[in-house]
């Protein structure tokens, strides 16, 4: 009887250990799940979970035929890619090569942010956009123009141009915020904020952009700033 009853006891103790350490597991879980959903609708702790702590990064390279070159990336962001032919007003038909990166999407089921690698073929020698100096100032008027059909709405406007290093060359930089009047996908009106890169590389000119909704670019800033730091032109 005392051999049953401390077998009896033994089991009780184990079950009873089992049963805590799962509930404790299924607690921790559920904690995770209430601190990312409270994150995701007030933005509080967003970097922690979606940035430096969950994604983790992956490596780009562009596929074979297109311009080579490479970045980093967060892992869990929907990729898109496409090579393509365009009339580009002032241009004339152009080739280029699109990367996109979306990142998750805001309880209104629209993109929080993205990342866009373009490589555009230049023109030939003694074309007026066969330069940088081109994309610089084909870029800057259509900032400008966004940023003057945004001029009956208050938000804080911005519009910066610098210059950054990218693998060895001096690239050119935009950094702006606008209104959408419709908003993302026919929503609310939400103010805009993005960062263009241009660079000149061999026979292409470079656009690195990121963009996201006025309260989500500082959450997905790390994003644009390792790809910006990891980007390599591989010929």
């Amino acid at each position: 009887m005392r051999k049953d009853g401390w077998l009896w006891r033994w089991r009780f103790c184990l079950l009873t250990l089992i049963l805590a350490m799962g509930l404790t597991g299924l607690l921790i879980y559920i904690s995770l799940d209430w601190i990312k959903l409270y994150a995701r609708y007030t933005g509080v702790g967003r970097s922690l979970f979606e940035i430096r702590g969950i994604q983790g990064y992956t490596l780009f390279q562009s596929p074979r035929g297109w311009p080579s070159f490479s970045f980093e990336y967060p892992r869990n962001w929907e990729i898109n890619t496409a090579a393509r032919e365009a009339d580009i007003p002032g241009k004339g038909m152009t080739k280029y090569w699109v990367m996109c990166a979306f990142g998750p999407r805001n309880p209104s089921d629209t993109r929080s942010a993205g990342l866009w690698v373009t490589a555009y073929a230049l023109g030939n020698q003694g074309d007026s956009y066969a330069s940088l100096e081109w994309y610089i100032e084909r870029e800057r008027s259509f900032i400008k123009e966004d940023i003057e059909l945004s001029k009956d709405f208050e938000y804080e406007q911005l519009y910066r141009e610098g210059t950054v290093p990218l693998d060895g060359h001096i690239a050119r930089t935009f950094e702006y915020s606008h209104v959408v009047p419709g908003g993302l996908h026919g929503g609310p009106k939400v103010t805009v904020r993005g960062s263009i890169i241009l660079a000149l590389h061999g026979t292409h000119v470079y656009e690195l952009e990121y963009g996201a909704a006025g309260e989500d670019y500082d959450h997905y800033l790390e994003a644009f700033e390792r790809m910006v730091r990891t980007f390599r032109f591989l010929d």
